[in-house]
């Protein structure tokens, strides 16, 4: 997971103040000051983990809402609405799906909770390992030149990239994340 937690915040660095902070053994949360960023950064995680290790995943609860307190160094002892949400749903969180998320506003929460979990059902049931590393680039914006380049010394087509990301649902999964951070851009 440090690996993940790592790339993550190279690319949010802006976003992202804090290391995300394991704990308990398997427990980890991460905060963001920017909430239209939440889906794409779990995505981003999911997809990064997947591809380094196909059988390694985690369950996922974003919640928006407000923030009372951010410590210095140690996430898990923030304050505040959005701890909260994530941290009871998480707890109710059954084995699947593996991501919920959760806000104090009933029509926005019932809303993206649904296509959050839509967007878990893809990678749940069309992610391989080859297909979440595709994505992993992808998210990042990457031509699929480049996203071929994660493949190291096995080289791989564009043509096979094209294919990975189709397979992944990914036209669905970018469609649900531009939504996402267009509907939560001023953190509304």
């Amino acid at each position: 997971m440090s690996g993940a937690s790592a790339e993550l915040r190279a690319v949010l660095r802006d976003q992202m103040p804090l290391e995300v902070d394991v704990f308990g053994g398997d427990s980890w949360q991460m905060f963001l000051t920017s909430p239209r960023r939440a889906l794409w950064a779990a995505l981003f995680y999911r997809s990064w983990l997947l591809s380094s290790t196909p059988s390694v995943d985690t369950r996922i609860a974003i919640g928006i809402g407000g923030v009372e307190y951010v410590p210095d160094r140690r996430v898990s002892e923030g304050q505040g609405e959005a701890f909260d949400i994530s941290g009871r749903l998480l707890r109710s969180m059954a084995k699947t799906p593996l991501m919920r998320f959760g806000c104090p506003d009933a029509a926005r929460r019932e809303t993206w909770d649904a296509v959050v979990q839509l967007v878990d059902y893809i990678v749940a049931t069309q992610w391989t390992q080859p297909r979440a590393r595709a994505v992993t680039g992808a998210l990042r914006e990457w031509k699929q030149r480049d996203i071929a380049a994660l493949w190291g010394a096995r080289v791989i087509r564009q043509a096979s990239v094209s294919e990975h990301l189709g397979k992944a649902g990914w036209s669905a999964i970018n469609a649900a994340v531009d939504a996402f951070e267009a509907a939560w851009r001023d953190g509304a």
